[in-house]
């Protein structure tokens, strides 16, 4: 076992940790984000193409993820 942790546990640290870190990036700069747009444009509307593209991005990142059902992934 790599780091004395098996598999599972390291699985969910490392995707509780990241998952902390996209909703602070992302989640955390919304409003300001959002407020930012609002002044610069006048458009009180143009937050929604911040979101937009915040989901276009995570539509592309996730049809790269491969698929791994009924594939035997290796255990340490």
């Amino acid at each position: 076992m790599a780091g004395g942790f098996g598999q599972s546990v390291r699985f969910i640290a490392v995707s509780v940790v990241s998952a902390r870190v996209v909703w602070g990036l992302f989640g955390g700069t919304a409003p300001f984000i959002a407020t930012w747009l609002i002044d610069v444009t006048g458009n009180s509307l143009a937050p929604a193409g911040y979101f937009v593209v915040c989901a276009v991005l995570t539509l592309g990142a996730a049809l790269f993820v491969r698929e791994t059902r009924g594939i035997e992934l290796p255990v340490d």
